[in-house]
């Protein structure tokens, strides 16, 4: 997937919370990688798509496993990028959102990377997508690594998934969103927005 769009500015959305609602509504919660089910609560957006970021070393049908590189491996490691999507509110809170999303992704940046990519501008306005890839594989939602490159993807997805956890605990703890489930207008007001 490519991300290397350069991010879009923020626009006002008369569908904003009709395509938020029906993307709420059809809302599998269960459908996300475990290790990051919880920022599906992510305050003024919603998660259009995401992933945590598999390493497969061996032939199979486990794409989708969560296990580390074994320490004994020393063949390629498959890597299906770690990667969320998301519409954001042209709001305050959403352009808050917004730039410590930006920020966020300054970590690394040939290996993490933030914009717009023009398949996802389809879905609607105001689309972002953050990415953990090396940049030789950016059109693609895998990468070939050698062992230690998927050791140093692995810790900067980890990093960054740590980092984006604590935008979304200060935003709750603000009480600027809510837990899935919990539906609100989260235009500045303190309601929950649902993710």
């Amino acid at each position: 997937m490519e991300s290397f769009a350069a991010p879009v500015d923020l626009v006002e959305s008369a569908r904003y919370e009709h395509d938020r609602k029906a993307a709420l509504t059809g809302f599998d919660l269960d459908g996300i990688d475990a290790p990051i089910r919880d920022l599906a609560r992510l305050p003024h957006c919603f998660t259009m798509q995401c992933c945590w970021g598999h390493f497969v070393c061996r032939p199979g049908p486990r794409s989708h496993a969560l296990e580390p590189v074994p320490e004994d491996h020393v063949g390629p490691v498959r890597h299906r990028i770690a990667y969320l999507a998301l519409c954001v509110e042209n709001s305050a809170p959403g352009r808050r959102l917004l730039g410590a999303l930006r920020q966020l992704t300054e970590t690394d940046t040939s290996l993490v990377h933030f914009g717009s990519p023009g398949w996802f501008a389809k879905s609607g306005p105001s689309t972002y997508a953050a990415q953990v890839e090396p940049v030789l594989s950016r059109l693609e939602d895998e990468a070939v690594l050698t062992r230690d490159e998927a050791l140093l993807v692995k810790c900067l997805r980890d990093r960054f998934f740590a980092a984006l956890r604590g935008v979304v605990d200060g935003e709750l703890a603000a009480g600027r969103g809510s837990p899935v489930g919990e539906r609100g207008t989260d235009r500045g007001t303190g309601e929950g927005s649902g993710e």
